[in-house]
């Protein structure tokens, strides 16, 4: 049987999400824990193999998580950028 299936998946942790801060549109890295958590997404993403459309938001850590996930360059795209928490950016959780 055919038809689509849309997969969402949340980034890995991040550097502000080890120092516990709002990251919102900050363009922040994976940490080497994040990058883990990637490559065990890219596990339960097996039984949909194979992906043919992979989309991103434009922040780092979005995707690089799907990047690693996936073994494919993401498109990326603004629409799925986090929501921009203006002065609340970097402050702590």
């Amino acid at each position: 049987e055919s038809g689509t299936i849309v997969i969402v998946g949340r980034h890995g942790r991040s550097r502000a999400n080890e120092q516990k801060l709002i990251a919102g549109g900050w363009n922040v890295a994976l940490v080497e824990q994040g990058e883990k958590e990637a490559l065990e997404l890219g596990e339960h993403l097996e039984p949909y193999q194979p992906i043919t459309r992979v989309l991103s938001s434009d922040r780092r850590r979005a995707a690089r998580t799907a990047f690693l996930a996936t073994g494919k360059v993401p498109e990326q795209t603004l629409w799925l950028r986090e929501r921009h928490f203006a002065s609340l950016e970097g402050a702590p959780v």
